[in-house]
C-alpha cells in the first residue's frame, strides 16, 4: 500500500491487502463485534490500522490455521483483541490466501460416491433339465435317491448334534443377550453424545443459513445490497460446512 501507516483504508483496499472478498469482511464484522470500522455517510467503511490488524489475525486463524468461528470468538473473549492483532501479518505485506480445501473435499466426496455405486446385477442362472430315456434315466434316478438318503442322514445328524449341544446353545443365547444389552447401552450413550455434538454444531450455523429463502429468483430481480447478502450467505454455507467437517474429524479422532 502506498498510503502512510496511520491512514484509513477503504473496504476495497483492505480486501486487496488480505486477498479476501469484501462480502467476507462484512460477514466477519457481523460475527465479531470487536471489528468496528468508522462508518461515514452512505454506510461507507473506513478501517484504521488496528482494525486491519484485527482482520489480519482473524484471517490467519480462519484461513491459514483452519480454526472455527466459535474458536476465534473464544480466543478474543479469553485473550483480548491485542492477542489476535499480534497474529496478523504486517500491513505492508501483501497477503496471499491459501488454496481452499473445500473443493478438494467435494471432489473426494464425488469419487467416493462413484466407487460405492453398486455393480450391475448378473443374469439369473438358468437350470436346464434334459429328459433321458432307458437305462440312463434309471441310473439318474438311483443317483437322486442316494443323494436324498445322504441328505436325510445329514439332517438327522444335525438334529442329534443340536439336541446334544442344547446346553451350549442356551449359554450362547445368554451371552448373545448380554451382548445385545451392552450394545443397546453403547448405542444410547452414542446417541446422547451425538445430541450434544448436534447442539454444539448448531452454534456453527449462521442465522442467515437457517433463514435462507427456499426459492431463488432471477439475478435481475435483486439489487446490489441483496446480491451482497446472497454472497455472504454463500460464504456462510461454506464456512458452516467446513466447520462441521472439522468438528466431525475431531470427533472421529477422539473416538479412535
Amino acid at each position: 500500500m502506498s498510503k502512510s501507516p496511520e491512514a484509513f483504508r477503504t473496504i476495497s483496499e483492505v480486501s486487496e491487502w488480505l486477498d479476501t472478498p469484501t462480502y467476507v469482511l462484512r460477514f466477519w464484522e457481523s460475527r465479531f463485534p470487536q471489528i468496528k470500522p468508522v462508518k461515514r455517510a452512505g454506510g461507507r467503511r473506513y478501517y484504521r490500522p488496528d482494525d486491519m490488524l484485527l482482520l489480519g489475525g482473524i484471517k490467519k486463524l480462519l484461513h491459514f490455521d483452519e480454526r472455527s468461528i466459535k474458536y476465534v470468538r473464544g480466543l478474543l473473549k479469553e485473550h483480548g483483541v491485542k492477542h489476535v492483532q499480534g497474529l496478523s501479518p504486517d500491513l505492508n505485506t501483501q497477503v496471499v490466501s491459501p488454496p481452499s480445501k473445500a473443493d478438494a473435499d467435494d471432489t473426494a466426496d464425488i469419487d467416493k460416491m462413484v466407487k460405492s455405486k453398486p455393480a450391475a446385477k448378473k443374469a439369473p442362472k438358468v437350470d436346464v433339465r434334459v429328459v433321458k430315456k432307458g437305462k440312463v434315466a434309471q441310473d439318474d434316478q438311483k443317483a437322486d435317491d442316494a443323494k436324498a438318503k445322504a441328505s436325510a442322514s445329514e439332517e438327522a445328524a444335525v438334529a442329534d448334534a443340536k439336541e446334544t449341544d442344547s446346553q451350549d446353545a442356551m449359554e450362547k443365547a445368554k451371552a448373545t443377550e448380554a451382548a445385545r444389552v451392552k450394545a443397546a447401552k453403547q448405542a444410547a450413550a452414542q446417541k446422547k453424545a451425538a445430541d450434544e455434538e448436534a447442539e454444539e454444531w448448531d452454534d456453527l450455523i449462521p442465522d442467515g443459513v437457517k433463514k435462507a429463502p427456499y426459492r431463488i429468483q432471477a439475478a435481475a430481480a435483486y439489487d446490489t445490497d441483496t446480491m451482497a447478502e446472497i454472497e455472504t450467505l454463500y460464504y456462510s454455507l461454506r464456512m458452516a460446512r467446513n466447520s462441521m467437517r472439522r468438528a466431525k474429524k475431531q470427533q472421529e479422532k477422539r473416538a479412535s
